[in-house]
């Protein structure tokens, strides 16, 4: 008799080698669509065989987000500071590149994709986390958009490690910011040899007992790279991370925020939209005579603290952050630069409460000449 034993999607993502049926099942795996039978447009199926022919058919697994995702929405490649203060994270430096292949193409680059990576400080700490002390800044995170190559590079520091985590940087691919044919997150481990020298230098050092790579639950040897360089010169490594992006396309739409109904905006958050108390009255760029203001309107319920920016395309135009703001009406106000273009542009308001949740809600405006 024989025993048939379901196979987890982790491990479908696993395959080495899949054809026919189980090709299809693993590209279903990493994008949640299959392929449609249309005239010139490979089905699930002939894409990863083709990716199967040429020997690069281990699809990148997928893997938890973590409770510290924050959309911060900061396209740079060095993420070491903190990019209201300046303020540099210390430990040794690390050059990540991350390359990205079509598994559907043959294996070809993907350009185009959103690439952010985020990760804690040589002590264990993420930026903009409440339990962390550090709302409102955001070292340690960004993104960057794939190149020709396929590739992204981060100019940042060897992650520290906290209780129950060995040494990890999170990692999440989309074919565009607001709404995504592709969403996908996963995570980057490193050697332990290298995570010893590392952690034995002054920067790392701390009591406790670091969760090694094969006592960690989430950790998956597929995604392990193993660094070269020193602590003295810092370390480089390289990620390739093999994906199905099928007919997904870099780009954006607008969405409707749940709470207002209103064209071209969002709303979303981590922990819960609805347990982030407050209401987004309006959003308006007035020119005054000392220049172009921004304004921001809303009701808060609970004290929170809050952050704006200014967003064209991918370009951050303005941003500024504020502490606790107290419950009530209140207007913020963010002063647009001269030489910022006249056109449409999108407010992104970001809430935190004491507890850790987020709430950052997306409105259009427009932007009057200077």
């Amino acid at each position: 008799m024989t025993t048939h034993h379901p196979r987890t999607r982790r491990a479908v993502l696993r395959a080495s080698a899949v054809t026919g049926a189980a090709a299809a099942a693993a590209v279903v795996a990493v994008r949640g669509l299959a392929g449609s039978a249309v005239a010139g447009v490979p089905t699930a199926s002939s894409r990863l065989a083709l990716a199967a022919t040429t020997g690069c058919a281990t699809l990148t697994p997928e893997e938890t987000q973590g409770p510290y995702w924050i959309d911060e929405r900061l396209r740079r490649s060095d993420i070491r500071a903190d990019s209201e203060t300046g303020a540099v994270q210390g430990g040794v430096p690390l050059t990540l590149t991350i390359r990205l292949q079509d598994a559907g193409a043959g294996c070809a680059p993907q350009t185009g994709a959103y690439v952010d990576i985020w990760h804690c400080s040589a002590q264990g700490t993420y930026s903009d986390v409440s339990a962390n002390g550090t709302v409102g800044q955001d070292w340690l995170r960004g993104y960057q958009v794939s190149d020709a190559d396929g590739a992204v590079t981060f100019t940042t520091v060897y992650p520290g490690w906290y209780t129950g985590r060995t040494v990890h940087i999170h990692l999440r691919i989309r074919s565009s910011l607001d709404s995504s044919a592709v969403d996908f997150t996963s995570q980057i481990y490193f050697d332990d040899t290298v995570n010893d020298t590392v952690m034995a230098s002054t920067a790392y050092r701390k009591s406790g007992t670091r969760t090694r790579n094969a006592s960690d639950g989430i950790y998956d040897a597929v995604n392990q790279v193993t660094p070269v360089g020193s602590v003295a010169a810092g370390y480089t490594a390289t990620f390739t991370a093999l994906l199905d992006f099928g007919d997904g396309t870099a780009g954006s739409s607008g969405t409707t925020d749940s709470s207002t109904g209103t064209s071209g905006s969002s709303d979303s958050g981590s922990g819960g939209t609805a347990l982030v108390r407050a209401e987004l009255a309006g959003t308006t760029v007035a020119a005054t005579g000392r220049g172009r203001v921004l304004q921001v309107r809303l009701r808060t319920r609970e004290r929170l603290t809050g952050r704006v920016r200014l967003v064209r395309h991918d370009d951050v135009l303005a941003h500024r952050r504020w502490g606790w703001l107290t419950k009530g009406a209140h207007t913020l106000r963010l002063r647009v630069p001269r030489d910022v273009a006249a056109g449409p542009a999108r407010v992104v308001l970001t809430l935190a409460d004491r507890d850790g949740n987020v709430r950052t809600v997306r409105r259009r405006v427009d932007v009057p000449r200077a």
